[in-house]
């Protein structure tokens, strides 16, 4: 992503040490205060960016909250671990720095021990997988994913259905709301939802959205049937979904996987869906990844068979 990204500290050294976003209603989001930390090494991030925001405007960082209320920006901002470049686009209205929507906003849900916490942390070693994207979430029972910093949505053991798949709706649906109260994803034009196992190529995507379009209610799924390895929404899409989803989509959420419930739901909102064959190729042989006409491979459930998925796809 262009533009800077304050997930990124807390994605990558820490906690919420960095200016809240607020959103106008209009031209975008506003970055205003306060700048919260509680870890040593996230204070270092916080007080490079207080040094950028605030040096002309007077503050003191001094161990409190910084006081004023809207910070206005001369120059660009730069993302830590991202390599964010690109200056704010100002909002001459409000004499502002806004967001406007760019690239792809990343993110799973993953358990805080075990074989698939091992393959995101490998995700996260590489810069790969949704680490790839101009930004990501990771969602957990945990926040401490060491050296990852989750979102914790509390309790995400399932189910198992007769399908072979989870009974897993209600452990989503609390990472959709997670991920909605977080607003992250209204700075990029698409958010998709990927599985730990996956073998997902950001770059690959961005060439099959090009002809589509982020501003109005859409999503791309590989067939009829919308499967949880990798789901692509609109930023359009979700701004519906996390508005009228829990009002309007009640059904079964107990007996349903989630990508079948948010299937029925996007299409219950009126979301428009475009189905593109080379989104996911569902196998375990890792030489089917040298088909580079595919943007994701699925499943690849640990660390040795994902990177040799990884080699393949690399020839």
């Amino acid at each position: 992503m262009s533009g800077p990204e304050f997930r990124a500290l807390s994605s990558f050294n820490g906690d919420q040490c960095c200016p809240l976003v607020e959103d106008d209603g209009e031209e975008g989001f506003i970055v205003t205060d306060p700048i919260m930390y509680r870890r040593g090494f996230t204070l270092i991030g916080c007080c490079v960016l207080a040094l950028l925001v605030c040096s002309s405007h007077g503050p003191q960082v001094s161990g409190q909250p910084l006081q004023s209320s809207t910070y206005m920006f001369r120059g660009g901002l730069s993302r830590l671990d991202q390599q964010l470049s690109d200056a704010l686009p100002m909002n001459d209205s409000t004499h502002a720095y806004t967001f406007k929507p760019k690239g792809l906003f990343c993110w799973l849900v993953t358990l805080s021990a075990g074989s698939e916490l091992d393959l995101v942390k490998d995700h996260y070693k590489h810069r790969r997988s949704l680490f790839a994207c101009d930004s990501f979430s990771v969602f957990s029972d945990a926040t401490d994913l060491h050296p990852i910093i989750a979102t914790d949505i509390g309790e995400l053991r399932s189910k198992r259905a007769p399908w072979g798949g989870w009974y897993n709706t209600r452990v989503f649906l609390h990472a959709w709301r997670a991920l909605a109260r977080e607003g992250r994803y209204a700075r990029h034009q698409w958010t998709v939802k990927v599985d730990a196992d996956t073998v997902f190529f950001p770059h690959r995507l961005h060439v099959h959205l090009q002809d589509e379009a982020w501003s109005r209610p859409a999503l791309l799924k590989g067939g009829e049937r919308m499967l949880g390895a990798v789901e692509v929404f609109s930023k359009a899409a979700v701004d519906t979904f996390a508005k009228r989803s829990s009002s309007s989509c009640t059904q079964d959420v107990e007996g349903t996987g989630e990508d079948g419930f948010v299937n029925a739901c996007m299409e219950k909102l009126g979301v428009q869906a475009t189905i593109d064959t080379k989104l996911l190729r569902s196998t375990t042989n890792a030489a089917d990844c040298s088909d580079n006409s595919f943007v994701a491979f699925h499943p690849f459930v640990d660390v040795e068979h994902f990177q040799q998925c990884i080699e393949f796809a690399a020839h």
